[in-house]
């Protein structure tokens, strides 16, 4: 396939589509959205496309992979649906697909020029000089499974969104007005005469009398109330908890070792240096020079030519007339002259990795641990019928999980989230997500269904409740004072922060205005609306920006009030790169805007359906 398209590559039809590709590839990226999926019915139509739910899904597990790293790996597919992504997969493949639907209505071809140029241009096909590396293009499709056909195919279908929405974001320009002000409104600095006034700085009130207290008290019940607690106990039917009841036989072993085998094995590899060269007689020149006892390296170089390292490759990562002779030359011996579509080939050869398979008694625990877990859904899912049918009998909790050969683990005292009266969870507390809701759900003495989780099924007993309550003065007396004092502190630090911003408010010298005040008064270093060195509160920076020159403002932190003065505003100095920079922000969120109003449009003109069950499909 890429030896047909190569030789038609020069074509001045790319010349005319390779700028809107360089555009439209930052906008769009380059995976293939369009699958086929069971006979179910489409789950999203466009135009004449349909597109299944079986693909759906698919994409919408690739976004959330995506991010997996940034989120971390607790992420959950149903995380993700909380947060949008599944109407972010389903807007992403609607616009992708309207641009085909574009592309096919109105003629939009990508012919094999710009499948070539495409793929000439991109550095993880590219020798060490920068051009198209056919070996290694074919070495890199090998590696994650795809065939040259499926590629193409996938990169043309891409070219074609690319001429249908690339056009409308050429050429796309910001208004220098707009850039002037975002320019100011960002890089705008202002400096303040401030005084920061710390709660603890201030003087310690007198002990409160026992009606204030009480009263404090009242004010303030949620600080002060204990949760509701239960006492658990829980018939756990994981796959660890039923391991034990798994054996594995030698046998069975044996035979999956040697089903595995084709996967174990690490195919001979080799490491190969290649030159590639326009004409035979060039190649078999080179190589009679090589055979006459000169270096490949130096007699290559010396007649213009370059050696490019392959690295380590396997047999089937090369054309078969390639490999076969790569892989039949002795170590360090030259090969060829092998024609392909790209020129003749001499290959040296290295280094040889050969051939490893892993013997049964190194793989031997592993093998076991995969068995076992590939057993124990199969037992996870027997036992719970049977011990649902223990349960459904009569028995107790405790008698269903003698007879299945399990036991029952309790847990006292635990709120809704898991913690004990010290705050902390308890330890070995079952992590599926159903556990706790349901568990808070039952009456007392009542135990629940046979449940089913991500991680297997559980029964939960509550064996004792104890209520939720407002703890009395005498029991949280300590921690009482404790609020108190610090909400009298914080109330004078207020008090003292709104008299000094009056003072200044005067134009008193901060100096003069502090005096007598706790706060020690300064200036600030210039001060962009997110500058964070002077520990202001967002809100707080947010509010100086609307001042004038001599206004003042209070604002808190989380352990201090603060009087401020506004003393100077700063316009911003000008600087060209980060001008250009910020032109450049702003002209890719146009051609974005643009480009959401073109794959609307198209929409509305090709007809949108969204089935229902893709949002509600697990």
């Amino acid at each position: 396939m890429l030896d047909v398209l190569r030789r038609s590559a020069a074509s001045w039809v790319v010349k005319i589509l390779f700028v809107i590709l360089i555009v439209s590839f930052g906008v769009w990226g380059v995976a293939d959205y369009i699958g086929s999926g069971p006979s179910e019915g489409p789950a999203i139509t466009v135009g004449r496309t349909e597109i299944s739910l079986a693909t759906v899904r698919e994409e919408f597990n690739r976004d959330v992979n995506r991010v997996r790293p940034m989120m971390g790996n607790a992420f959950t597919a149903e995380e993700a649906r909380r947060l949008g992504f599944m109407h972010q997969t389903i807007n992403r493949l609607v616009a992708a697909t309207t641009l085909e639907e574009a592309a096919r209505v109105y003629g939009l071809v990508a012919p094999d020029e710009l499948l070539i140029a495409t793929i000439s241009r991109q550095t993880e096909f590219q020798d060490t000089t920068g051009r198209l590396d056919p070996a290694l293009f074919r070495q890199t499709l090998a590696a994650i499974g795809q065939s040259e056909e499926a590629y193409f195919a996938i990169l043309r279908r891409q070219l074609q969104r690319l001429q249908a929405g690339g056009p409308v974001t050429e050429g796309v320009a910001v208004p220098a007005a707009l850039l002037d002000r975002l320019y100011h409104h960002l890089y705008e600095k202002r400096v303040v005469e401030k005084a920061v006034i710390p709660f603890a700085a201030m003087p310690a009130p007198s002990p409160p009398d026992p009606i204030v207290l009480a009263e404090y008290h009242t004010a303030h019940a949620a600080i002060f109330t204990a949760p509701e607690y239960r006492t658990l106990s829980v018939l756990l039917l994981t796959g660890p908890a039923v391991a034990a009841q798994v054996s594995i036989s030698e046998e069975t072993i044996r035979q999956a070792y040697d089903d595995s085998l084709p996967a174990l094995r690490m195919p001979e590899m080799r490491t190969v240096e290649q030159v590639l060269l326009p004409r035979r007689e060039l190649a078999e020149t080179l190589l009679e020079r090589v055979r006459a006892g000169e270096s490949f390296v130096l007699a290559a170089t010396e007649a213009g030519h370059t050696v490019t390292p392959l690295g380590r490759i396997t047999r089937d990562a090369m054309e078969p007339a390639l490999a076969g002779a790569i892989f039949a030359a002795a170590p360090e011996a030259v090969t060829g002259p092998v024609e392909s579509a790209f020129g003749w080939h001499l290959f040296r050869v290295t280094a040889i990795a050969p051939e490893e398979v892993p013997p049964l008694e190194s793989m031997r625990d592993q093998i076991r641990q995969e068995l076992v877990a590939e057993k124990t859904g199969d037992v996870v899912y027997e036992l719970s019928g049977k011990v649902e049918e223990i349960l459904n009998g009569g028995a107790s909790l405790e008698e269903a999980a003698g007879q299945v050969g399990l036991t029952v683990t309790t847990f006292t005292s635990l709120d809704r989230s898991g913690a004990g009266a010290d705050g902390k969870v308890l330890s070995g507390l079952p992590t599926m997500k159903e556990f706790l809701p349901t568990a808070f759900a039952l009456a007392p003495g009542a135990h629940s269904m046979m449940t089913e989780s991500d991680d297997g099924f559980f029964v939960v007993r509550v064996d004792q409740l104890t209520p939720s309550r407002l703890k009395p003065v005498d029991e949280v007396r300590h921690t009482l004072v404790e609020h108190w004092t610090a909400a009298q502190r914080r109330e004078a630090s207020r008090q003292q922060a709104e008299a000094l911003a009056a003072r200044l408010k005067t134009g008193m010298p901060v100096q003069e205005a502090t005096k007598g005040f706790v706060g020690t008064p300064g200036v600030s270093q210039p001060l962009l609306r997110t500058d964070t060195e002077e520990h202001f509160p967002p809100a707080f920076l947010e509010r100086l920006f609307s001042l004038a020159i001599g206004e003042t403002i209070v604002g808190e932190t989380p352990d201090a009030f603060i009087a401020a003065r506004l003393r100077t505003i700063l316009p911003p100095a000008a600087d060209a790169a980060v001008l250009a920079k910020l032109k450049e922000e702003v002209t890719d969120q146009y051609a974005r805007d643009i480009f959401a109003q073109l794959t609307a449009a198209l929409g509305r003109e090709f007809g949108v359906t969204i089935s229902p069950k893709v949002l509600e499909a697990p």
